[in-house]
């Protein structure tokens, strides 16, 4: 077999580009962590723990406009204390993500999708990287080939935490059922009307007892009141 292998040029590409188990492209990326990454535990003002960690190259910083950073905080990783750290395999895939490099993610979680976690998901929602969280989901969702039970209600509360809605069509896409009640309840409470209006139509199992409607209507939120109040036909055929 190796020897037919070693007559075919395609064959012999793609062997060589696959090794220990990660793609020729993505090896490098492991090899800095492993090789040139340090790695330190700091406290902060606020009186927790943190994990800095110290790159052997700048990027581009996602929270400072124009600069570049080679330091890196749990925080901006979402390696957080005390999960995180120099032996954190996840620093690979969280990394590119905060740089933004789709093609690393993608290549990354082909070849290693149990780094993928919540944390990397909700990562990819806060830089508002929708390609990347796709790629995620997709890699990772309930049906794909790694399917199981993966995702908390901490997820689906972070997403809603943030009012967009294009981002909870997007996790709906690949969770098309399941949904706590806590997330219309946190849309309410937060006065998020269009995520609130999302969340009742497209997810019914969200919307929990009537006291949902008394919980708006005590937080001012007439407009969904309103809402529910105007489209009791579609109410009522999709409870049936």
């Amino acid at each position: 077999m190796s020897a037919a292998v070693l007559t075919q040029p395609a064959l012999l590409a793609l062997v060589f580009a696959f090794q220990s188990g990660l793609f020729h492209d993505v090896q490098a990326r492991c090899i800095e962590f492993h090789r040139d990454v340090s790695c330190t535990l700091r406290a902060t003002s606020l009186g927790w723990c943190t994990h800095v960690y110290r790159l052997p190259r700048v990027i581009p910083s996602r929270t400072l406009l124009c600069q570049s950073v080679s330091m890196l905080s749990g925080d901006d990783l979402q390696l957080y204390y005390p999960h995180g750290g120099e032996h954190d395999r996840r620093f690979v895939l969280h990394v590119a993500i905060y740089e933004g490099d789709v093609a690393a993610v993608r290549r990354i979680t082909a070849c290693c999708p149990r780094l993928i976690s919540e944390a990397a998901i909700d990562m990819a929602f806060r830089l508002n990287e929708e390609a990347m969280a796709t790629a995620l989901l997709r890699v990772h969702g309930p049906s794909s080939q790694d399917a199981r039970v993966w995702c908390t209600s901490s997820l689906f509360d972070v997403v809603v935490s943030r009012g967009s809605v294009a981002q909870l069509q997007l996790l709906r896409t690949f969770l098309p059922s399941g949904w706590p009640k806590s997330c219309l309840e946190m849309a309410i409470a937060r006065r998020y009307l269009a995520s609130a209006l999302f969340l009742y139509v497209f997810c019914p199992e969200t919307r929990g007892h009537a006291s949902f409607l008394t919980q708006a209507a005590t937080t001012g939120f007439t407009a969904l009141v309103q809402f529910l109040q105007q489209n009791t036909s579609y109410k009522f055929a999709n409870e049936s």
